[in-house]
């Protein structure tokens, strides 16, 4: 009050007597009165007497000195309350009076110049961020910029002179901040330039990276400054895209100050900072890093290991390293927690950081025993400041770490339940306090508890009531008293649902471990799964794993009851569910497949396979037969429809229930896709009226196949009553009327037909296979019986059909009745009868099929050897002398005659087209085979009944023996052979005196061989080898010549010419060789009358074939052009011993 009284009274004053003394003394009032209200706090009314006074003095015409430094303490008070922009007026004033006067060296000038630097700067600082505030600095710096440079050019020539330093620094800062807030770099880098040049030349000058030292000359007390201005020049570099000429710059200041600053210094640290920001600017994170450890390096030994300069540094690396992903970064973060939590029992302040982020890569990187110990420490600095740091620790923090020590002392380390109970009730306690009892934090510490009071038995029950407050407490919040946000009450609703099944797994736990357990506790258990159950259900649907889960508990729970009502409700439940799951087409198939995997474990767990399979069954018949005719056995209704996306829940649920090590997934699936082929073609063929029933009956036998490998009784019994049905309406006539053996060749052909491809193949295909494999397998397992009706039945079968009419079934009826006459090893029946009926039976097979081959004009001489050597035996069992020879005309004329006559007529024709039309070359018959041929021929024809072919077979015999004596030579054993047969034949014939002519011819070549015969010329010169050769061919036509001077009852000529052939043998061969022939007895002692014992009389063959047993029975080994190898091999060794080099151009070989 007394200076505002003051201030009128001199106010007043001044209107009447205006004197300099008067106003300064009126300014001094007034700045007395602006700084009592500037104390007090009344900003704005100093602000406007301040304004109010400048703006009253400012257009002075006079101006004293004494006026200009009151000029200059008002604009220091409007600098002091905020009123800049007036301010830097004010001192523009001043200085222009001081100029004016050639007094810019007074000491006050050189403040003001300091001031409005000062002031400029102080403006730009706090007027950059909005339009208008830009706005403000534009004008400014155009209202100061030249008062500055004027400044700045007046000290800067005379700086020296003047030791004006502070004065050019200053105004330099305040022209580089304008040039700076206007993007003017370049003049920004002039001013700049000017100044280091008067200030630290050196530091401009320096080549490269060279280091120089702050300058002396100006005094340390210019040194921050000019350190600010070196990283002005710098960053204006940077800023004009010149980044290597910025590095250059910051790394001498850097170096400059390393050497000639301490570490603490703030200079210094404002050096390196800049320097990493440039790096990090460039991400050339390399470099900081680099220059961060160099830093580090100089940290520790000029400092403490735990000085905040070196964390600081630490930190900053850690920082970088954690940036570029690199592990470095954690080992910086634990020598920070190493070095400050050294003897605590909690994280030191200035380590929490870092002990955070080392519990976050332990508990990452699963390094626990690390984790648990920095969690430790985390855990009791919550613990330790919970009162204070209340703010510190959010509630999130404290869910996290709490979490994360529990889960790692828990499941990771191993600690004592003890301390893990204490934990909890720590967590639990310290929610309470913090944030109240009904706090979501609170409610999770609670669960927390009760779960770790689930890890002992004993605790069991003090765990469940803990559950029960929780969900108590948790449904005491409504929408309408809870002030939670929308997230809040979500977490409330997954409590809620988290704390039940706790809740109920808990209670199953109970039940199961206890094995006496009151209906009460189960019943219990039973509701919460139920109302568990139905909540998953709703919310998952029925055939996730959860609701499935929950499902088996229930299950369980019911059987621990053990009454009929439970057991009924389990049944009850599984039946409903597995509708249920079946029936929904949204279900995925990766979820159904899933949920019959648990179904069927359901099923199997609670003892009930045998339904859980019956079930599946059932849905495979609705899915693929449309069958619903065992709904009612199985109490299974089936209302909706059930697509094919369930063939994969029928898929897992078999695999489940039938095992792995039985089935796996790809085969059940394919059999279901199989059968659904099949049936879905049967139906197909059914339904098509016009359908031939051969295309129906291999469809189905396609099925029935499928059906009988899988052991599907019931569907196959079905099946097999619709085919049999369905094959005997078309082939009924002329068929067996047996019931069993239609039943049979059903059978027989409706397999076949499934084993095979039977689209490729006809219905009469597959019964000729039929009549070769199926007869020859019951005749080898000694079914004689069986095999004679099925023979018969197929016989009959193809007769119907007109089989072998075609020349590709031709082969089977051979087959056929070759293995009726038990050829090739096959077994024959012991019975009598029964070998009678089958033998009757192949000699109308053979007819039929030997009528075909002459019906299609069939060459039989091209067949394999051993199919002809196996036909010729079959005849001649069948005793068919006559079909072994008898040629096709005389066969074709044949009619109305039996079976039999036909029969030796075939046999007949079969050898004399095979002589007629044997090969002339040695690469497809051998010479033996040929000969073999041809002694066959002449015994069937010796076995006819008319006497015109007994002529006919001596004629061949005679025929043969020629040829082999001049072919071969006279004794050579084919020859021998050949006229011992002849003998035979005329023996037979009762022409003893021929026969007799044949043994005395061979004998007398034994003594004096034909000239064709190498080695039995009888010369001097014969080896002993020969001699005993010739041994063994004299005994045998002496013992024969003895028989038939027997049957003639004399010799056929002079006895001198025979008892000079004996003598004449003794003498060459010896006389025990001679006689041992004829019984040891002399010529002259023969006698006639004596009986005939059938030593040389022909007999026919026991054994018709016409391949040797070591050629092969029923296919002779070839070579490439088809001939016999063995055969070629045996006669190439009797060659080189027996023939000559002679024409092969007689008789039998041409």
């Amino acid at each position: 009050e007394t200076l505002i009284q003051l201030w009128l009274r001199i106010t007043e004053l001044c209107i009447t007597k205006r004197t300099s003394e008067i106003l300064i003394g009126k300014l001094d009032i007034a700045f007395g009165y602006v700084e009592s209200l500037q104390r007090v706090g009344r900003v704005e009314e100093a602000r406007a007497i301040l304004i109010c006074i400048w703006e009253e003095h400012r257009r002075d015409a006079h101006l004293s000195e004494m006026l200009a430094l009151r000029f200059k303490a008002l604009a220091t008070l409007m600098k002091s309350l905020g009123l800049l922009t007036v301010a830097v007026n004010v001192f523009s004033t001043v200085w222009t009076f001081f100029k004016k006067h050639n007094n810019c060296e007074h000491k006050e000038a050189l403040e003001v110049t300091i001031l409005i630097s000062e002031t400029v700067e102080e403006v730009i600082s706090t007027t950059t961020t909005t339009t208008v505030e830009t706005k403000t600095v534009t004008e400014v710096s155009t209202v100061t910029e030249t008062q500055l440079v004027e400044i700045f050019e007046t000290f800067n020539v005379n700086i020296k002179k003047h030791k004006a330093y502070t004065q050019v620094i200053q105004t330099c800062k305040a022209l580089v901040s304008i040039y700076v807030s206007l993007q003017q770099w370049s003049k920004a880098i002039n001013t700049l330039t000017r100044t280091l040049e008067v200030t630290w030349e050196i530091f401009l000058h320096t080549e490269g990276e060279g280091e120089c030292d702050l300058p002396k000359e100006s005094g340390s007390g210019h040194h921050g400054d000019i350190i600010l201005i070196c990283l002005r020049y710098a960053e204006c570099h940077q800023h004009q895209q010149n980044g290597e000429l910025a590095e250059k710059y910051y790394l001498r200041i850097y170096r400059a100050c390393l050497r000639n600053l301490h570490i603490t210094d703030r200079c210094f640290q404002l050096t390196y900072t800049a320097l990493i920001d440039f790096y990090e600017h460039y991400h050339q994170h390399d470099k900081a890093i680099t220059f961060y450890i160099e830093l580090l390096e100089r940290c520790r030994c000029d400092l403490s290991a735990s000085h905040s300069l070196t964390i600081q540094v630490l930190y900053k690396l850690g920082g970088l390293y954690s940036k570029l992903g690199r592990k470095e970064a954690y080992s910086y973060y634990l020598e920070i927690a190493t070095v400050l939590n050294k003897g605590l029992t909690h994280c030191h302040h200035d380590a929490l950081e870092a002990s955070i982020i080392l519990s976050n890569w332990y508990f990452e990187t699963q390094q626990w025993e690390q984790c648990h110990e920095q969690c430790r420490l985390i855990w009791a600095t919550v613990c330790h400041d919970h009162g204070d740091g209340k703010g510190l620790f959010n509630v999130d923090f404290i869910m996290t770490i709490s979490e994360r020590y529990i889960t790692v002392c828990r499941y990771h380390v191993n600690v004592e339940y003890t301390v893990l109970r204490r934990l909890v009730e720590e967590y639990r306690e310290l929610s309470v306090r913090l944030f109240g009892a009904m706090a979501m934090i609170s409610i999770g510490a609670m669960i927390q508890v009760a779960t770790i009071l689930e890890l002992r038995e004993e605790s069991y029950y003090e765990a469940v009531a803990i559950y029960e407050e929780v969900i108590k407490k948790l449904s005491q919040f409504t929408t309408k008293t809870t002030t939670t946000t929308t997230t809040t009450t979500t977490t409330k609703t997954v409590s809620v649902s988290t704390v039940r099944e706790k809740l109920t797994k808990l209670y199953v736990t109970i039940t199961k471990s206890s094995a006496k357990c009151s209906h009460e506790t189960l019943r219990r258990a039973i509701a919460l799964c139920e109302e568990r159950f139905i909540e998953l259900k709703l919310k998952l649907g029925v055939w996730h794993s959860a609701t499935l889960e929950v499902l088996t508990e229930i299950i369980m729970l019911q059987r621990r009851l053990d009454t009929k009502e439970s057991h009924a409700h389990c049944v009850s439940l599984l039946r409903i569910h597995f509708l249920e799951i079946i029936t929904q087409a949204t279900i995925a198939a990766g979820n159904l497949f899933s949920a019959a995997i648990t179904l069927a474990g359901i099923f199997i767990t609670c003892g009930l396979h045998q339904l859980g399979f019956e079930m599946s069954q059932k849905l495979r018949r609705i899915l693929i037969v449309r069958d619903l005719t065992l709904d009612d056995a199985f109490s299974f209704k089936c209302d909706h429809g059930i697509g094919r996306s369930s063939y994969v829940f029928i898929v897992a649920c078999e695999e489940t229930l039938r095992g792995r090590k039985e089935i796996c997934y790809t085969e059940i699936m394919a059999n279901i896709l199989v059968e659904t082929v099949f049936y879905e073609k049967f139906t197909q063929v059914l339904q098509v009226e016009t359908e031939k029933t051969e295309t129906v009956l291999s469809v189905g036998a396609q099925l029935r196949r499928f059906l009988a490998l899988r052991k599907r009784e019931h569907e196959l019994k079905d099946l097999d009553e619709r085919l049999y049905s369905i094959f005997w309406n078309k082939y009924s006539t002329g068929l067996p009327v047996k019931e069993h053996v239609k039943w049979t060749l059903y059978f027989t052909l409706i397999t076949r037909m499934g084993e095979y491809n039977s689209h490729q193949h006809s219905l009469v295909h597959h019964a000729s296979v039929a009549s070769d494999t199926s007869v020859k397998i019951l005749i080898q397992e000694s079914k004689f019986e069986a095999a004679y009706e099925l023979a018969t039945a197929l016989f009959r079968f193809l007769h119907s059909q007109k089989a072998y009419q075609d020349t590709q079934h031709l082969g089977y009826g051979l087959k056929l009745s070759l293995h009726l006459a038990s050829r090739a090893g096959l077994p024959k029946a012991t019975e009598a009868k029964m070998a009678e009926q089958m033998l009757q039976l192949s000699k109308t097979v053979i007819h039929e099929v030997l009528d075909a081959c002459m019906h299609h004009g069939i060459d039989l001489a091209s067949l394999e050897l051993g199919d002809l050597n196996e036909l010729i035996g079959l005849l001649g069992e069948q005793k068919n002398w006559i079909e072994l020879e008898v040629n096709t005309l005389s066969f074709l004329t044949l009619k109305d005659v039996p079976t039999e006559v036909l029969l030796m007529h075939q046999q007949q024709y079969l050898l004399t087209t095979m002589w007629s039309g044997r090969p002339t070359d040695e690469t497809t018959w051998s010479e033996s085979t040929t000969l073999t041929l041809a002694r066959l021929l002449i015994h069937t024809r010796f076995l006819h009944p008319k006497p015109s072919y007994h002529l006919s077979a001596i004629a061949l015999a005679e025929d043969i023996a020629y040829n082999l004596r001049r072919a071969r030579g006279s004794l050579h054993p084919e020859t021998v052979a050949a006229y011992t047969l002849l003998s035979e034949l005329y023996t037979k014939q009762a022409r003893y005196r021929d026969s007799m002519g044949v043994h005395e011819e061979i004998l007398r070549l034994t003594l004096c061989a034909d000239d064709d015969d190498d080695g039995f010329e009888g010369s001097e010169e014969e080896g002993e080898g020969t001699k005993e050769r010739m041994k063994g061919v004299v005994a045998v036509p002496v013992g024969l010549l003895k028989r038939a001077h027997l049957r003639l009852g004399g010799w056929d000529k002079n006895v001198k010419n025979y008892v000079d052939l004996f003598s004449r043998l003794k003498e060459r061969f010896g006389k025990d060789v001679v006689l041992a022939g004829a019984g040891g007895e002399e010529l002259k002692g023969w006698k006639v009358g004596v009986a005939d014992d059938g030593v040389g009389m022909w007999q026919p063959p026991k054994e018709w074939r016409l391949i040797g047993k070591d050629q092969g029975v029923m296919v002779a080994k070839r070579d490439g052009k088809g001939g016999d190898l063995a055969a070629k091999e045996k006669e190439k060794e009797e060659k080189k011993r027996w023939t000559r080099r002679i024409s092969r151009m007689w008789g039998v070989f041409e």
